[in-house]
């Protein structure tokens, strides 16, 4: 699926590609599928391009519809505005342990997801996609 979108005054085009399962974890034989439904979503305009992989539900395992990709790109955007939190912070808001490994690599995904989004949006965008497009 392939939309076109206008943020602020800018175009953008947004895609997805279902990649089906993805296996995470142990090694050979023992890798199982840990994410199911995985979509790489590419966002680009004129000289600049980030993807991100997004995962459907169990009910909903595709995007089929623009208000679906949309919405990709809404969780991608909020990752990248968590990734703003100091760490401390981002325990607290999403209630994990200071002291958890799990919460350092979540908090590291997200900020990675800031540095991607920073790339393609400006703030101004952003703060448009996260009113408009939930």
């Amino acid at each position: 699926m392939k939309i076109r979108e206008e943020v602020k005054g800018e175009k953008f085009s947004i895609s997805s590609d279902y990649k089906g399962d993805k296996c995470w974890g142990g090694e050979g034989n023992h890798k199982q599928p840990q994410n199911y439904h995985d979509h790489k979503v590419t966002i680009s305009r004129p000289g600049h391009r980030v993807s991100f992989d997004f995962w459907g539900s169990i009910i909903n395992p595709k995007i089929r519809t623009a208000a679906e990709l949309r919405f990709a790109v809404y969780c991608f955007v909020s990752d990248a505005a968590s990734g703003r939190m100091e760490f401390e912070e981002f325990c607290s808001e999403f209630g994990y342990d200071s002291d958890s490994i799990k919460a350092m690599n979540t908090w590291q995904a997200c900020r990675k997801s800031t540095k991607k989004c920073d790339r393609m949006f400006s703030a101004k965008q952003q703060d448009v996609i996260l009113a408009e497009w939930q």
